[in-house]
């Protein structure tokens, strides 16, 4: 009898080990409540040095199954606090490049963090970069940056810097809204103090990822050793109610691999499309042209002398990338964007062949 009770007994441990194995990493739960997964790709040759008073270009190859959102560049002095960013459109392919301003005679180093948004909201950044200065050495390729307008720089913080200590450039702040505040998502970025409000419903953590590669992409093979690491969800101040679950991080040949990022049932972009209005004019002497291109894809080219519309349907709270390239001498140029954050008119100057880049986020839908 005793030992029918014992066989019996571990019959039901076994049985509670096989459902638990089971069902623990069976699946994920989607926006639409369906199995869903996301691989996510980051590649970057890391900026080792600078020299001060250039701009430093920061270059990634991004990929995602789902697609990119956005991605951007968080930055700072070393040894200061608070982290800012730069937008990083997109310019071609899969390659996203953001500009941070020149740094100062007088800093020895900026620290620097990747993150991208995949159009889920799975949120993921990179370990923390270092750039040292280094003026026993003649301008890096990657500081040969055009110096004129200003570098549009963006804070999470509750007020936008009135200077930014570290850097000597020509820079205009601004605070993001809330709704884009995914540096509140990921740790690392901000101290709990620091933040202002709940971060972006709907977004969830990819945890933080060696995104360091001097390969392409499509170099990658997955034949390297793999680590595992497993990340769990930051907690939101006011959650939607919703299953929980675990987004595992795979690194392969030094590329950061996000897969089964759990979504929420609230996402961040919306379901409704605005009907967005693209204008660009000449306001200069000489009759000008501007090739106009929508997240890489080229829209047209203005009239000499006159301007371009193109109206394009876009989805609400969408993130979106224009570019603006001189085809004659310098000039400046006037754009606006409707029913976005841009919608306001402003202008720049480009000088013959150049291009200005401007990120903008579509208004939510009525």
């Amino acid at each position: 009898m005793s030992k029918f009770k014992r066989n019996r007994f571990f019959l039901y441990l076994a049985l509670m080990a096989t459902f638990i194995f089971v069902l623990i990493p069976s699946f994920e739960t989607g926006l639409n409540g369906s199995q869903a997964a996301s691989l996510m790709r980051i590649s970057h040759t890391q900026v080792k040095y600078f020299i001060p008073g250039a701009r430093i270009q920061v270059k990634a190859l991004v990929s995602d199954e789902a697609g990119v959102m956005l991605v951007r560049c968080y930055f700072k002095a070393k040894g200061e606090t608070n982290y800012v960013f730069v937008e990083m459109p997109l310019i071609v392919g899969n390659e996203y490049i953001g500009v941070l301003p020149a740094p100062s005679a007088a800093t020895s180093a900026i620290e620097y963090i990747l993150l991208s948004v995949n159009q889920n909201g799975l949120v993921v950044r990179s370990q923390v970069f270092e750039a040292k200065r280094d003026t026993g050495r003649e301008k890096p390729v990657w500081q040969d940056v055009n110096m004129s307008g200003s570098v549009a720089v963006n804070t999470e913080l509750a007020r936008a810097p009135r200077s930014l200590p570290g850097f000597a450039d020509n820079i205009t702040a601004d605070v993001i809204e809330s709704a884009f505040r995914f540096g509140y998502v990921v740790e690392g970025i901000y101290m709990l103090s620091q933040m202002v409000g709940a971060a972006p419903v709907g977004a969830v953590s990819g945890g933080t990822v060696s995104a360091t590669t001097t390969k392409a992409i499509s170099q990658i093979e997955s034949t390297p050793k793999i680590s595992r690491i497993p990340v769990t969800r930051q907690p939101a101040k006011t959650p939607p109610k919703k299953k929980k679950g675990i987004s595992p991080l795979i690194i392969v040949g030094g590329a950061a691999i996000v897969t089964g990022g759990v979504l929420l049932a609230t996402g961040v972009l919306g379901t409704k499309k605005l009907n967005v209005r693209i204008t660009v004019s000449d306001y200069g002497v000489i009759d000008n042209q501007f090739e106009v291109y929508l997240d890489g894809e080229l829209l047209g080219t203005t009239t000499p002398g006159g301007s371009g519309s193109w109206t394009r349907e876009l989805k609400e709270k969408s993130t979106h990338t224009l570019k603006i390239t001189n085809l004659t001498g310098g000039t400046y140029c006037t754009f606006s964007i409707s029913n976005t954050n841009k919608s306001a008119e402003d202008f720049v100057w480009l000088d013959y062949g150049v291009s200005h880049t401007v990120s903008f986020i579509v208004n939510e839908a009525n």
